[in-house]
C-alpha cells in the first residue's frame, strides 16, 4: 500500500506526462487504481469459495456457457459484488491526497470541498452533511442486509 500523497503525485506526473489532462476522466482512472486492490481481493476471495462445477451442471441441463455464467455464477457471487462495491466506494470517498492533485479549481470533489468548507465557514452545514453521508451509509447496509443478508456477506451460514 502506497501512502496517497505520493500516489496522488505520482499519477499527477505520469497524466501530466502523456498530456491527459481531462479533470474527470483523470480523476476516474486514478481512483479506479486505487480502488482496483480492493475489488479484486474481494472478488478473488469469492472466485475461491465458488464450485465451478454449478456451471457445468448448468450446461448439462440445456444452458450455453454465458446464460450459465449468468444464471448460476453471478448469483452465488452476488455479495462479493455488493462487498467489493462498498469497499470501493469508502476507499474512492476517503481517498483525498489523490482527489487533490487531480482535480482543477473549477471541478472539486464532495470531500474537497467538506475540507474547504471548514477552513472558510465553520458552522453547523457540515455536521449536518455528515449526519446525510452517515445515514445513507446506515440505509445501504441495511438494504444489502435485506437484498443479500448480512450472514451470506460474512461468509457464514445459519
Amino acid at each position: 500500500m502506497m501512502p496517497g500523497l505520493v500516489l496522488g503525485i505520482a499519477l499527477l506526473q505520469y497524466f501530466r506526462m502523456f498530456g491527459f489532462t481531462a479533470t474527470w476522466s483523470v480523476l476516474l482512472v486514478a481512483h479506479l487504481v486505487v480502488t482496483l486492490p480492493y475489488v479484486a481481493r474481494t472478488m478473488i476471495a469469492g472466485l475461491s469459495r465458488f464450485d465451478f462445477t454449478l456451471i457445468e451442471a448448468a450446461r448439462t441441463l440445456g444452458c450455453t456457457y454465458a446464460g450459465s455464467v449468468l444464471r448460476v455464477m453471478v448469483p452465488a457471487l452476488a455479495p462479493s459484488f455488493l462487498i467489493s462495491g462498498l469497499f470501493s466506494l469508502l476507499a474512492s470517498f476517503d481517498n483525498y491526497p489523490v482527489s487533490i492533485f487531480l482535480t482543477d479549481v473549477r471541478s472539486k470533489t464532495l470531500p474537497i470541498r467538506m475540507l474547504q468548507y471548514i477552513e472558510e465557514a465553520p458552522d453547523p452545514t457540515l455536521a449536518a452533511l455528515s449526519t446525510l453521508i452517515l445515514s445513507g451509509t446506515l440505509a445501504l447496509l441495511l438494504i444489502s442486509d435485506r437484498l443479500v443478508g448480512l450472514h451470506r456477506m460474512a461468509g457464514t451460514a445459519d
